[in-house]
């Protein structure tokens, strides 16, 4: 009546033993494999034709607790992050440690563990060398997340970046574009060796401090982008192009050619070359992209008109497409065809602002100016329509705050563009402006060029540091800004650069009667400061240069009162 069951020693119906014999197949199943011992440093496992194989790494993200190595999957917390894959490699002698509370957990040549001490990460790195707030605060996002790659255990590019210039200089790269560090060391090492070769080890690490995203682009890409510039431009300019905007070396060499050969069909090869004189960045915009916007340029003005608004703006053709359309018909439905047409016309990168943005700037403009004044301003700045609500009011906001509302209203009016400017930004070089010459003032500098407002006060102070520095003295250095506020926006590197560049024709003490005497200077492009140092140097008089149309004057020999002079002392070291 009843069946005996041998094997486990249960008597059992005989009815039932299908089912017990089930249950016991299945729970030999459920039993975790072993792991497969490791051989040459590989981890195997088998496929399912039954041979083992390598595959590829797995990126760790995270730090997971190794369970087992099942028959086609790896487990970390119980959970299977690799299912279905036929096998997994640790680099050859090398390796990869999987941290388990606090620890690492190593697979060593006999397919055992064992406990290691825990790989540094590029925060712990950077706790040691700077403070651990001023780490942590690099390290955060503005929505106050650490940022993932502080946990990278691969130090090796931050470790190099540092090496070439600087614990300073790799904090400033670190604030840009900290997704740089996820490079492997090895592309990174390469990529500056080929910036090296190309433009020299100065003008290399200055790359890599403004354009720290070239150091994460493989060597082929940087060779192909440098081959295509090269055959447009000869090496010559090619280099000066490089050296001012580094990123277009960036951009995969098909997208340079197609990009490159539309610009040639739409406004002919000479005009082409032009525009990428103009905005080298064009060349990394997408073909598509390109038609897209010319279409739309040219169903608006026309095909001549077209060519003139992007030679003045070429940027204009790097707007998608509906972004276009949108901000288009935004313009049209606040102030009609004609009017919409002519703010396109007069400044075309308004089209590159997205039709939310349209209506939100003009809504916060019309609220605080009113609908004439605010009209007013668009037509006089078109570019107003481009920044967000939030920010010109918080422009306008600040702008009472210091010169009252009348004077705002005089100061709009004068000056649209500085409603543009970020409310830290106008707060930053107002607080310069005081520090230097006191609150009043810096009131009338405001009120005599607004744009000044439009400086973040790091700009503005490093600014101040360097005319100091290549003019000679701190009292001409106000002087020059009491005269020309705009100084404070133009950038400490390119006043050492100017005062460098004329130094080494003339010497010292006659660069700075020059500099004196033409403060505008500093503000003159690579090709026209090379032909005016020509002039004031091989022509033997000290020619004004011309800036934006308009002629500086020397300066008078009235000396301006230092009482307010910021003593922060003259900045070194600024190239």
């Amino acid at each position: 009546m009843f069946g005996v069951y041998g094997v486990c020693g249960v008597v059992v119906h005989p009815s039932m033993q299908p089912i017990v014999v089930g249950a016991f197949f299945m729970l030999l199943l459920m039993q975790p494999a072993e792991p497969y011992r490791l051989r040459s440093g590989f981890v195997y496992t088998r496929t399912q034709s039954g041979r083992g194989s390598v595959g590829h790494p797995l990126p760790f993200s995270r730090r997971f607790h190794i369970s087992h190595l099942h028959r086609n999957s790896l487990y970390f917390n119980d959970q299977s992050v690799c299912e279905g894959t036929d096998s997994l490699v640790f680099m050859k002698d090398t390796w990869r440690e999987l941290a388990v509370r606090g620890h690492h957990h190593q697979l060593s040549d006999n397919g055992n563990s064992q406990f290691q001490k825990p790989r540094r990460t590029i925060q712990d790195l950077m706790m040691q060398q700077l403070s651990a707030s001023k780490a942590t605060k690099l390290l955060m996002t503005p929505t106050g997340c650490l940022r993932p790659i502080a946990n990278c255990t691969a130090t090796g590019t931050w470790e190099f970046v540092v090496e070439q210039v600087g614990l300073s200089n790799a904090i400033k790269v670190m604030s840009r574009s900290p997704g740089v560090f996820k490079a492997p060391e090895l592309c990174a090492r390469s990529s500056f060796k080929f910036l090296e070769d190309l433009v020299g080890s100065e003008k290399a690490k200055d790359i890599l401090i403004k354009r720290p995203g070239v150091l994460a682009t493989p060597l082929t890409t940087l060779s192909g982008a440098w081959h295509v510039i090269k055959s447009l431009f000869g090496e010559d300019d090619a280099l000066q192009l490089v050296t001012r905007t580094s990123v277009v070396l960036t951009s995969p060499e098909s997208t340079m050619v197609k990009s490159f050969d539309a610009l040639v069909e739409f406004v002919g090869r000479e005009k082409a070359t032009s525009l990428i004189r103009k905005s080298p960045s064009l060349l990394k915009v997408a073909e598509p992209t390109i038609r897209g916007a010319w279409e739309k340029l040219e169903t608006l003005v026309g095909a001549e008109d077209a060519i003139e608004l992007c030679e003045r703006c070429p940027n204009v053709l790097s707007a998608p497409g509906p972004t276009m359309t949108g901000s288009l018909e935004a313009l049209q439905v606040l102030f009609g065809p004609e009017v919409a047409v002519a703010l396109v016309v007069k400044n075309p990168a308004v089209l590159k602002a997205p039709r939310d943005t349209v209506q939100g700037a003009w809504e916060v403009l019309e609220n605080v100016l009113g609908h004439s004044e605010a009209l007013r301003a668009v037509q006089n700045n078109p570019d107003l329509l481009r920044a967000p609500g939030y920010t010109v009011k918080g422009a306008w906001d600040n702008l009472v705050e210091i010169l009252g509302e009348q004077s705002s209203f005089e100061v709009v009016r004068q000056s649209p563009g500085v409603l543009n400017s970020p409310k830290d930004t106008m707060v930053g070089s107002w607080k310069v402006l005081k520090k230097l010459f006191g609150e009043n003032k810096a009131e009338e500098l405001i009120k005599k060029n607004p744009t000044v407002l439009k400086a973040p006060s790091k700009t503005a102070m490093d600014a101040y540091d360097a005319l100091a520095e290549a003019l000679g003295s701190e009292s001409h250095a106000l002087a020059v800004i009491e005269r020309s506020p705009g100084m404070l926006r133009v950038s400490s590197d390119r006043v050492m650069h100017v005062r460098s560049e004329l130094e080494k024709r003339v010497g010292a003490e006659t660069a700075e009667n020059i500099l004196r005497a033409s403060p505008s200077a500093f503000k003159l492009a690579s090709d026209t400061l090379d032909s005016w140092i020509m002039r004031v140097t091989v022509g033997g008089s000290s020619h004004t240069p011309t800036v934006r149309g308009k002629k500086s004057k020397p300066m008078g020999k009235k000396q301006h009162s230092t009482t307010n002079v910021h003593k922060k002392g003259f900045m070194r070291n600024t190239n």
